[in-house]
């Protein structure tokens, strides 16, 4: 997988066209200078739910394009291919992140506790990931580059299905990593933590509202979303681990990122009170995703900087950011 981008999620304001990159070893990342004003745990510092907001529009879903019609033809191709049944759900689309003052003003930075992130989101569908994101390399600059010429956005043409994933850190203080299985449709063979999508059908969200909708409506709708971002987080946990939930904490957003093809991931923070060898028994009892992985690694959290382990563009990316975000304490 290609080196990810880091988004400048916890400093800087971010659009939907990517912020330049610097080189950080031989992958093109951008720094996160994260103030440590935010919210504090004992070894994190990251955006609890009560700091995010989610503004949910039909101008923020996918452009259409007029190749659509590959859409499901390599939407067929891929499922003939996969071990696994293929389902279209619904899944929220990125399109852009940015700061807003208490007052809901857009702001340059998160320079104080009162300022929130705002997510930009649409709608679309697995089928559309598959069909845009995951196209062949000359279909998919194509896309690029009728949305620069349309839209000035090379992403207006692309489903950015929105993923999440945790980093999750067990009381004794390691890193939960799990090797992904032959039976996944990517990166078989890399290690990731705790990953999935949030569902727009588990937030009871099946389409944009109308336009005639109230504000109190809208609003409703937002909130469900961002309630789902988050509880999606901590479900992905138990479904890949069995670890119980009443054993983690609130989910703490510290970062974004994308990959190559232009997906999207939030990027959380998990401690569970468990052990090590908590998890993994837990994990040994049965858990409801263990095909997913079919290997779990215990990497000491004072290590992550020398982690040699293969990992996943999003892994990396929350590596990345956990430690700049705990640049002084790692050091």
């Amino acid at each position: 997988m290609d080196a990810p981008r880091v988004y400048q999620l916890l400093l800087a304001p971010i659009s939907g066209m990517p912020i330049p990159s610097q080189e950080i070893g031989n992958a093109p990342e951008v720094v996160v200078r994260a103030r440590k004003t935010l919210l504090h745990t004992d070894i994190c510092v990251g955006l609890p739910k009560q700091r995010v907001s989610v503004s949910m529009s039909t101008t923020f879903d996918r452009k259409p394009h007029s190749s659509d019609g590959r859409i499901q033809e390599i939407w067929d191709e891929k499922t003939q291919e996969a071990t696994r049944k293929m389902f279209d759900n619904s899944k929220f689309r990125l399109h852009a992140l940015g700061w807003t003052s208490a007052e809901g003003q857009s702001v340059g930075s998160c320079e104080s506790t009162r300022s929130c992130l705002r997510i930009e989101l649409g709608l679309t569908g697995y089928k559309e990931y598959i069909g845009t994101n995951r196209r062949p390399a000359d279909d998919f600059s194509m896309l690029e580059d009728a949305g620069r010429d349309s839209f000035a956005d090379a992403r207006a043409h692309f489903s950015n299905a929105l993923g999440v994933e945790a980093l999750l850190i067990t009381i004794d203080k390691t890193v939960v990593l799990l090797r992904r299985s032959g039976a996944v449709a990517t990166n078989s063979g890399e290690f990731n933590g705790p990953s999935g999508h949030p569902e727009p059908s588990a937030a009871g969200i099946s389409a944009h509202c109308s336009a005639s909708a109230s504000e109190d409506q809208r609003s409703m709708v937002d909130a469900a979303a961002l309630n789902e971002i988050y509880d999606a987080v901590l479900q992905e946990i138990v479904e890949e681990t069995n670890v119980p939930k009443s054993t983690l904490s609130e989910p703490l957003l510290i970062g974004a990122m994308e990959d190559a093809t232009h997906k999207p991931d939030l990027l959380f923070f998990v401690q569970t009170k468990l052990d090590a060898e908590g998890v993994r028994a837990a994990m040994a009892s049965g858990a409801a995703e263990s095909w997913e992985s079919d290997n779990v690694c215990f990497f000491p959290l004072s290590e992550m900087k020398t982690c040699s382990l293969p990992l996943t563009a999003v892994t990396r990316a929350a590596f990345h950011c956990f430690l700049e975000i705990n640049k002084d304490g790692m050091d």
